[in-house]
């Protein structure tokens, strides 16, 4: 299930610390520091583009499961499940980050855990570059997920002078895309009309400078 993405397992932290609480303490911050970046990897967000501290973490963490632990006066081990709120995650991933998606982002409602889906700001800028002569369309697009957000970009994969759809933001069910595309706006509407979409004139009312809304055809 798509809510499964959020949640990592089995995570092995080894921790020290003053007395056994303090050394379960920073097992279980380690526990979440590693989860998230397990979590953005999944994502196909590249860390390297953005830092969050523990703090931020500690915000879009739900609960915690612990398999097995082991203590002793100064040391804890444990085996911990990490239970990641989705809408925090997606909050916090686009106030910091330009998530490019991609198809290879979701595999049957799971996103793709492959060390070569590596998208996120340093792509997106790459895509940016190589993309400058193609013109840029920003709609905004209620949505239900990130699965959402991958399920309309493959609506629009084969719309041939498509050059790519970038996340510029994303606030709890709104987001704001950026579709790159090889041609003038009435041609990007017929072929999205083809795949059952409509580009319509912004009447949401979200942010300025984003003229379009992204809709199912009824």
């Amino acid at each position: 299930m798509a809510q499964d993405t959020y949640v990592i397992r089995n995570i092995a932290v080894d921790a020290e610390g003053s007395n056994a609480i303090d050394a379960k303490n920073k097992a279980l911050n380690l526990a979440r520091r590693n989860g998230f970046n397990a979590l953005i990897k999944r994502l196909g967000v590249d860390k390297e583009s953005f830092s969050a501290d523990d703090r931020s973490i500690s915000t879009m963490v739900n609960s915690f499961e612990i398999n097995r632990e082991k203590s002793s006066r100064n040391r804890y081990l444990a085996s911990v499940n990490v239970m990641f709120n989705e809408n925090a995650v997606q909050a916090y991933l686009g106030r910091n980050t330009n998530i490019a998606i991609d198809d290879g982002m979701l595999n049957n409602h799971n996103f793709g855990t492959s060390s070569s889906n590596l998208y996120g700001r340093e792509l997106a800028e790459k895509q940016i570059g190589r993309n400058r002569s193609l013109s840029s369309y920003k709609t905004e697009v209620v949505i239900n997920g990130l699965s959402h957000l991958v399920s309309l970009k493959k609506s629009m994969s084969r719309i041939p002078a498509l050059g790519g759809v970038l996340l510029s933001s994303i606030k709890s069910n709104r987001a704001v895309l950026e579709i790159k595309y090889d041609g003038d706006a009435e041609g990007l509407k017929m072929e999205l009309m083809r795949r059952g979409l409509q580009l319509l004139p912004n009447q949401m009312g979200m942010a300025s400078g984003v003229p379009y809304t992204l809709v199912a055809r009824r």
